[in-house]
Order: structure tokens, then sequence, then C-alpha cells
């Protein structure tokens, strides 16, 4: 089975399963930014560190020889208000998105960004 299949067929699991930790929504992320101030700062920290250990779970899939789930173009280096405006933008145009945890829908807002071709 090919890694794009078993992490389609993992998201599709998450979707619809009711998530038991603390982790926030991509509704309640984006409500967070919108707000401004503080919190709004820390949890583009936040996106961007979730983002940076999806990097290396790309690099070690690369280094094994198996497909990255997505592909930066080497010449950029995202910054933390580009990671938050990715994942703002993918929840705006896939709203379904909008209650599943936010740390799975930060990985599949670089997987549609940044698709391996």
């Amino acid at each position: 089975m090919s890694i794009l299949r078993v992490a389609i067929s993992v998201a599709v699991l998450i979707l619809s399963a009711t998530p038991v930790h603390g982790e926030a929504n991509a509704n309640k992320i984006i409500e967070i930014l919108d707000a401004g101030g503080q919190n709004a700062t820390i949890t583009t920290f936040w996106l961007s560190g979730v983002e940076n250990g999806t990097s290396w779970v790309n690099a070690t899939l690369f280094q094994k020889g198996q497909k990255r789930l997505y592909c930066v173009p080497s010449t950029l280096s995202l910054t933390h208000d580009q990671t938050a405006r990715i994942f703002r933008d993918f929840v705006k145009a896939n709203p379904i998105y909008g209650s599943a945890p936010a740390g799975m829908v930060m990985l599949h807002a670089m997987v549609s960004t940044f698709p391996c071709e």
C-alpha cells in the first residue's frame, strides 16, 4: 500500500473520529489568529512547530527513498506568518476541515499547497 493511500486512510479515520485530547480544531485556531494579540502570536508559532514536525517526517521519508507527503520548493523558507496563512487559506477553501484537529489540518494544508510532482 502506498504512503499516500495510508495517509488518506488515516485522515479519513481521524476526520470521522472525535478527538479525545485537548487539541483545538481548525476553526478555533483561526478564531485565535483573528483575535490578534499574544495568543495569536503563540498560535502562529505553534502552527510553525507543527509544520516543522511534519517536515522532519518528510526528511525521513526522503532519506529512506520513500515518497514525501508534500514538497516545499528548496528555494522557499516558510516564515511563521506564511505557515499561518497556508493554514487559514486551506480551511477557508475546505470548510469541512474546520472541526478537525488543527495539527492534522496543518498537514493537509501543506499537502494541498505543496503537492509533490
